[in-house]
């Protein structure tokens, strides 16, 4: 079954040719094309389907909804909001585009980071226009 989910999102990407990605032990994984985008990986075994944005993850069952995720953070329609402390990240949150604002969508944080230290807020977003 994991074989067979991950070579159908592999034919899925087929009608994206502009999308340079790479595979490695069940992951796919898109490297980032400047230091301002984020490295997208969709990771597929026996247990999960997930894609990951940095820091950020979302657990997803259906194929469909696992690529669209994919597509989606993958364009200019989405971005990831990073808080660092000194040098190390510690929340990521995925937003997305509503008129003329960014809405964040979903966040995810570490439980381990040097709360004393200055918090420095980047944000990073791809490119790829679908």
């Amino acid at each position: 079954m994991e074989l067979f989910y991950l070579e159908d999102f592999k034919k899925r990407l087929e009608a994206y040719p502009q999308i340079g990605w790479r595979e490695c032990r069940g992951c796919i994984y898109v490297d980032p094309k400047s230091e301002t985008n984020f490295e997208v990986a969709v990771c597929i075994n026996d247990f999960t389907s997930a894609i990951f944005c940095e820091g950020w993850r979302r657990d997803l069952d259906d194929l469909e909804d696992l690529f669209k995720c994919f597509l989606f953070v993958l364009s200019p329609q989405a971005r990831l909001k990073v808080d660092s402390k000194g040098s190390k990240d510690f929340r990521w949150a995925l937003q997305s585009r509503k008129g003329d604002e960014w809405v964040t969508e979903s966040k995810k944080g570490a439980l381990f980071y040097p709360f004393w230290k200055k918090m420095i807020t980047r944000y990073l977003q791809n490119e790829y226009d679908f």
